[in-house]
Formats: C-alpha cells, structure tokens, sequence
C-alpha cells in the first residue's frame, strides 16, 4: 500500500526499525499486563508486547492484516480481532495498558478515539501512544488524515487523561543519513510538481501514487548506500 509496512518487505526496513523501536521500549510497561494493540497492522508488534504481556489483543480495521496476523503469529496469550477503533469495541475497564503506535494520525476525529481507549482502560491505566510529527513532515501523507505538532498533541491528550509525558524518538548517524536522504529522494521527486497540483488528484489515485512513490524514494536510498540502509536496527533509535 505505501502505508502499512510489512515485515516481509526488505525496501522499508528502517522504517520498521523506528516501528519496533516504539513496541521494545513499551516491554517493561506491558509485562504481565492485559494489553490492546489498537492499530496493530499486521501484527508483528503484537506479537513483541506477547513476549512480556499477560495478554495481548490485537485490533486493526484491515481484514487483509488481520488475516496474515493470524497465520504468522500464533501464541497462547496472543488474539487478533478486525474492527473500527473509531469506537474501540471493548468493555470498560478490560486493558491495563493500550498501544497505540502510528495509528492516531488516519483518524479524523482523534478524540473520540481517546474517549474509547479511556474507557477500555483500567483505573491507573496507561495509554502508550507514538504519532508523526507534524513539524517534520517531508511531505503531505495521504493516509493520514490529522497529523499533529508536539503541542497539539499534548493539547488533546491533556483532554483526556489527568497525566501525560511527551517524549520523542530520534536516531543515531545512521539514522539521520536515511533520513536525509530520503528526504532529497522527496525533494527530487516534488521538483516536477512546482504549482501544487497533487492536491487535486482524487483521494483513491493520489493513494496508489503515494504507494508506488514511497517505494521508488526507499529503492533510490538504498542504491545509494546498500551497506547503510540494510544495517538500520530498532537499536539505532532512542
């Protein structure tokens, strides 16, 4: 898709570096815990936060994810489930811990979706949640419907929940040479689109655009340093 990233796909490997990186540092706070993956694509994180958690539900709108979840990772404590977390569609008070890593940015209303996670959680429950930074965006996602600063971010959570800590994740030399040059591989790519027109592509058509242009920017990165795009680990994050 562009969008979803799978583990099998070695293009966008630092890119699932940074997204296990967000799953490995959530371990020592899920561990024996009941835990929902809201947003869980197709289920490699899940099946980290299993490897600690006392139980790890996995929930994803894409029943093409859900499906390839199930056959690939298979635990006793581990379940996956196809539904719409615009309304999280669990019983008060069943999560210890919810997971919510790269999801909030596709919904439209993130509200309504903290309302649901506040509700599914325990007293003294947490809500470990990572997002795009608006701030750094190279480029408008057409998959993402909402993206937010560091300050609207705080703003809505601070709606929802009596505590709350902002942290980000940053990467090492290696890191930053990815990205920069990912970065030039964009730059390189918007040059012919001086006036703006992709905003006024259909929604459907820019979708299968942006899908085969992440793919072509991640293949003109790696030609360019085979050795480096290859060796970027969830390690290389902080």
């Amino acid at each position: 898709m562009g969008e979803r990233i799978s583990a099998a796909d070695e293009h966008f490997g630092p890119d699932m570096a940074q997204h296990v990186f967000a799953y490995e540092y959530a371990l020592p706070f899920v561990k024996g815990a009941r835990v929902l993956d809201a947003g869980c694509g197709e289920g490699y994180g899940s099946k980290i936060l299993a490897s600690a958690a006392g139980c790890v539900v996995g929930v994803d709108y894409s029943e093409a994810a859900v499906r390839r979840a199930l056959k690939n990772f298979k635990k006793d404590n581990l379940y996956f489930l196809c539904s719409d977390l615009n309304d999280v569609p669990f019983r008060e008070g069943s999560f210890d811990i919810v997971c919510s890593f790269q999801f909030i940015e596709h919904l439209e209303d993130g509200g309504r979706f903290l309302e649901g996670v506040k509700r599914v959680l325990k007293p003294g429950g947490k809500l470990l949640l990572t997002t795009p930074n608006r701030l750094t965006s190279i480029a408008e996602n057409p998959y993402h419907l909402k993206e937010y600063s560091p300050r609207e971010l705080l703003d809505l959570l601070d709606r929802h929940f009596r505590h709350t800590r902002l942290l980000g994740v940053f990467g090492n030399e290696k890191v930053k040479w990815f990205q920069k040059a990912r970065k030039k591989e964009i730059e390189n790519i918007l040059r012919y689109d001086p006036l703006g027109l992709r905003r006024f592509v259909p929604a459907a058509l820019k979708k299968l655009i942006f899908a085969r242009l992440a793919l072509m920017v991640r293949r003109g990165v790696r030609t360019a340093d085979e050795g480096a795009f290859q060796s970027i680990t969830s390690s290389d994050f902080r």
